[in-house]
């Protein structure tokens, strides 16, 4: 077969452009390198695209065939990056938009958020934006890992040892966890290290989820953690300091040798004092934060044999209005949970909650001086299931309240993401359920837990 240059051909699913005319030889050309030229015959070929196919490698510039609903033939060229095919086929109206680190999906389905700029989308959102609808197929998270293990590990350092180091001019990746729910890094034998509190959480975006922590160092001298140390001269040094105790005796006010005058860290210079089996005593009142400013009692009943004063000679005894003499619990609330934490961010797993069988919904209130909070719940955890945010609450000293439907007669795991408080702050949550509440109007749904 004779060619001339610029023809273009297809054969065996690939698509070829002739650089150079002559004649082919009789079989087609197999294994040709992604826009590069090659001998074929006495002409010069460039491979330039192929059918489409899933989850398959484009080089950027190259073109990919597809059939429309009409069986029509498509050619469509990537013309951004180099990149790898979704399992989507595309076709007219079936349309993909990259959104910063987002990819969105064309849908029919009815929005539930409406598109902004530099705002937090989650895969499985469903936006407005320009009269059409679209999803989030990919959120731009970063997946951490389940497990980060540091150990062996030696230096001639005496000071820093940051584990992690964001820089905040420009740093700013949005994480979540993997399939295991959690990311766990676990410190053995290494001699300095430290963990940093970073304003705007790990990789410098707010709302990111931090790692739990696992110490388990067996150092025998030296760094900022260590077990055994033995203290000679009488004083304790920020350097012969385990780092979990330096971190809950100092906290965030990062004493070290250099900002403490006579460089020792001694009993008379703590606020507090450490007890019997590390008990912490004699805090003064106005040192705690975020205390409840009353403290209402809750509805609850008391057995005869708890009431010391309870005339049992004869005298009667009234029992609640519409209740029975066996003082059952006759209010409107049969479910009251509370949840807390103190600092900037954290990621709470709530326990499991049994739901009465005449609960359908639940009031969820977090209370904190600033700071939002994501709702999810867990709905297994072999494989861990965990859902994308139901609602978000931004917190108030005085309380502020969402209500989300529960399934009656079942057993619930919500989890929250906390975020955008302050260091020093606390977080009070709140979890309700009553006859009144199940009146209300639900934001979401809660769907039950079938982990163990």
């Amino acid at each position: 077969m004779t060619v001339s240059e610029g023809d273009i051909l297809y054969a065996d699913h690939r698509l070829y452009k002739v650089k150079s005319a002559g004649t082919l030889n009789e079989p087609p050309p197999l294994n040709t390198p992604w826009l590069q030229e090659f001998n074929e015959g006495t002409a010069v070929l460039e491979f330039i695209g192929k059918d489409w196919a899933a989850v398959t490698w484009w080089a950027q510039g190259a073109y990919c065939l597809s059939y429309d609903n009409n069986n029509v033939l498509q050619v469509y060229q990537l013309v951004d990056q180099d990149g790898t095919t979704s399992g989507s086929i595309p076709v007219p109206g079936n349309g993909r938009c990259v959104d910063g680190d987002i990819i969105w999906q064309n849908t029919t389905a009815a929005a539930t958020k409406q598109w902004a700029a530099q705002t937090q989308f989650y895969r499985g959102d469903i936006v407005s934006a320009n009269g059409s609808n679209y999803e989030c197929v990919f959120d731009g998270r970063l997946e951490l890992p389940h497990q980060t293990v540091i150990e062996n590990i030696s230096t001639n350092m005496t000071t820093g040892g940051d584990v992690f180091a964001f820089w905040d001019g420009g740093t700013d990746i949005p994480t979540k966890y993997g399939d295991k729910g959690k990311w766990t890094i676990k410190i053995n034998n290494v001699e300095l290290y430290r963990f940093r509190e970073f304003t705007n959480g790990y990789f410098c975006h707010p709302g990111n989820p931090a790692p739990t922590i696992i110490e388990a160092n067996n150092v025998s001298s030296g760094g900022s953690s260590g077990e055994n140390i033995e203290i000679m001269d009488g004083s304790i040094t920020e350097n012969k300091l385990d780092s979990a105790v330096r971190a809950k005796l100092l906290g965030s006010k990062n004493v070290t040798n250099t900002n403490i005058a006579d460089g020792t860290i001694t009993a008379d210079k703590l606020a507090f004092t450490i007890g019997e089996g590390g008990a912490v005593t004699n805090i003064a009142w106005n040192n705690i934060t975020g205390k409840p400013s009353t403290f209402p009692p809750s509805a609850h009943t008391h057995v005869k044999a708890d009431i010391t004063d309870l005339d049992d000679g004869g005298g009667a005894v009234t029992p609640p209005s519409g209740g029975d003499e066996g003082g059952e619990d006759t209010g409107d609330t049969f479910f009251s949970e509370t949840v807390t934490s103190t600092g900037a961010s954290a990621w709470l797993d709530s326990n499991q909650y049994n739901i009465p069988v005449n609960m359908t919904k639940m009031r969820i209130t977090a209370i904190s001086s600033a700071g939002d909070v994501e709702v999810r719940y867990v709905s297994n955890d072999d494989p861990w299931t965990e859902s994308e945010t139901i609602v978000k609450i931004t917190a108030s000293a005085s309380g502020a309240s969402s209500v989300v439907s529960v399934p009656a007669n079942s057993t619930v795991r919500p989890i929250f993401n906390y975020y955008n408080g302050t260091a020093d702050g606390s977080l009070i949550i709140k979890l309700e359920g009553s006859e009144s509440i199940n009146t209300m109007e639900a934001v979401g749904e809660m769907q039950a837990y079938l982990g163990s």
